[in-house]
Parts: C-alpha cells; sequence; structure tokens
C-alpha cells in the first residue's frame, strides 16, 4: 500500500497470478470474504490452499504461538494500532490444546518462521478460537474483515485431437485409359 507498507489481499492475488501467468503455472489467486466454515472447507478441498488475514489493535492481541514457545509471537505497537498479518491456514484441530491446555483448534504456517532452526522448523502456530474470530473479524482500514485469499492448483489438462499428417501426400497417378484399338 505505500512502500515497506503492508499488501493488501487484492494485491496479494494479483501478485500470486501474476507469478503463475510468467511462470506458465496452472494457479489462480482469488480474493474473498468467508466465515470459519468457508476455511474449514477449504481445508479438505485438494489442490486448494488459503491465506487469512487478521487484524488486531494494540488492546486486544491474539495469542498466537507455537506449542514448544511459551510466549506470544504476536505484538502490537504498529502505527496507530494498526496491527495485520497474513498466514497459511494448514489446521483445524477442536481437540487440539495449546501450551497452557487451553483450546487453540487454528493451525498455521507463519513467516514470522524462517525455517533456520531445524528444531522447530515445521511446527505449526496454533490460535485459540475466541482469538482467531476477534482478528479475523477486525476490521483492516481498506480492506475489511474476514479476509480469504483462495490459491487453487488447476492441472492443464490434456487436449486430445485428430492426428494431422504434417506433409502433403503425393497424389497417387490416375491411370490413362487408352481407347481400345480399332
Amino acid at each position: 500500500m505505500w512502500p515497506d507498507g503492508p499488501t493488501t489481499p487484492q494485491q496479494q492475488a494479483n501478485i500470486v497470478n501474476g507469478i503463475a501467468r510468467q511462470a506458465g503455472l496452472a494457479l489462480t489467486a482469488t480474493h474473498t470474504k468467508g466465515t470459519t466454515s468457508d476455511l474449514i472447507s477449504y481445508l479438505t478441498q485438494p489442490d486448494t490452499a488459503v491465506i487469512v488475514t487478521i487484524g488486531w489493535d494494540n488492546d486486544h492481541i491474539p495469542q498466537i504461538a507455537r506449542n514448544v514457545d511459551r510466549r506470544n509471537r504476536a505484538g502490537g505497537g504498529a502505527p496507530l494500532g494498526l496491527n495485520a498479518h497474513a498466514m497459511l491456514l494448514v489446521a483445524h484441530d477442536p481437540n487440539h490444546l495449546d501450551w497452557l491446555g487451553d483450546p487453540a483448534p487454528w493451525g498455521f504456517v507463519n513467516s514470522w518462521e524462517d525455517g533456520s532452526d531445524p528444531s522447530v522448523a515445521r511446527e505449526i502456530f496454533w490460535i485459540p478460537d475466541a482469538d482467531f474470530t476477534q482478528a479475523w473479524e477486525h476490521s483492516i482500514p481498506t480492506v475489511g474483515k474476514n479476509n480469504i485469499l483462495v490459491i487453487t492448483n488447476s492441472p492443464v489438462q490434456q487436449v486430445t485431437s485428430t492426428p494431422t499428417p504434417d506433409t502433403t501426400p503425393t497424389p497417387t497417378p490416375t491411370p490413362q485409359r487408352h481407347p481400345p484399338p480399332p
């Protein structure tokens, strides 16, 4: 939106679609609004990835943590208290508990982790339901709330056609008829 600023979900869709077009990938990204039921449904769809954008103010910071972390990775302090973040949704497990033993069913791959620490590189970040709902329904200026970026992989289908010859056939000469002798 401005230099070193955030990228809106609409811009995220444009970026994915532009990269797919340039690289010849069968990906399509669409920005939409949705419900938590939509998110759970997307998790069951093959060849589909969902990036969720959440927001919060400095007084309502959501708990976003890995089970191996005993600290909240989210923070406040953004200009004007407009905190926002986009993450790849990878799990919804109503039975999952955070490190305090509280329900935290929403699981994400989070760009806050760069993968350099192999002991936690595969850890999912979990968010309690109430924190997720509050952050996802937080209205972000110019973006709104309940933002979903749906990325689908649509393999190109092979088109079958009737083969055509790649050379023009040589015509067969027509036999000459001669009149019978007199």
